[in-house]
């Protein structure tokens, strides 16, 4: 086990995003996280790496890392990814690239080979020069990548890596991510909600609904549950979860 998530509970004022939430992930596991508009995934991803407040422990390599500030919890080895691109729009890919190697604080020499291998690594090394501003959605996705594992993390933090993707680069995407765990055996936790996806590359997938867990398993077994099948499923889960 190298994260466990103990009693978790984070609220906005009234309204409770996540509720008592209970679950752990396995070294080098690619574990998913799928659940209806609102249920509170992108809220884990965000305690999870410091970035909102939260209540109970979250124990990673078996030290509790709850409320601690990102640039700390980055530093031990969790990083993440976002829906949308955020880069430095003006900055070339190398420049992208190397404040994530800046910013993860485990690299403190030979910085610029670590930038080259990680841009060869997301196959992006033709692209060293160009601007953040001009590449594609793709593109941008693997700088945002490549920029997360400048910080040698030990898990990944994937959120809705494919949105807005043609089914061809859906294809190159998860080959990516399964390269990744393979290659670099860095444990990944993924938010995803095109179930065909979400079912070819996780271990195991947690359905969450209204910030509490609903039931974790293999993917192909959880589908399939009567309760996921009328909570999401049968009411359009594959556009919702």
């Amino acid at each position: 086990m190298i994260l466990k998530l103990d009693n978790v509970t984070m609220k906005f004022g009234a309204f409770t995003a996540l509720s008592h939430l209970n679950f752990d992930i396995e070294e080098k596991e690619i574990f998913g996280i799928a659940g209806p508009n609102g249920a509170g995934k992108t809220t884990i991803f965000n305690v999870i790496t410091g970035t909102l407040p939260g209540t109970g422990k979250i124990l990673f390599d078996d030290q509790n890392i709850i409320n601690l500030k990102p640039y700390q919890i980055c530093n031990r080895g969790i990083a993440r990814t976002f829906q949308t691109p955020q880069l430095f729009s003006t900055l070339s890919v190398y420049q992208n690239i190397k404040v994530g190697a800046h910013f993860g604080g485990q690299i403190k020499e030979n910085q610029d080979s670590v930038i080259k291998e990680m841009m060869d690594f997301v196959c992006l090394k033709a692209k060293e020069t160009e601007l953040a501003e001009n590449l594609t959605l793709l593109e941008k996705k693997q700088v945002m990548v490549a920029t997360a594992l400048a910080t040698k993390p030990k898990i990944l933090l994937l959120d809705e890596p494919i949105s807005g993707l043609g089914e061809s680069d859906v294809d190159f995407f998860l080959e990516l991510i399964q390269k990744i765990n393979r290659e670099l055996g860095i444990t990944i936790i993924v938010i995803e909600h095109l179930m065909k996806f979400i079912i070819q590359l996780c271990d195991r997938l947690m359905i969450l609904d209204n910030g509490e867990k609903v039931i974790i398993g293999p993917p192909l077994e959880v589908t399939k549950t009567k309760e996921v099948i009328d909570i999401y499923l049968g009411s359009g889960g594959e556009d919702n979860a």
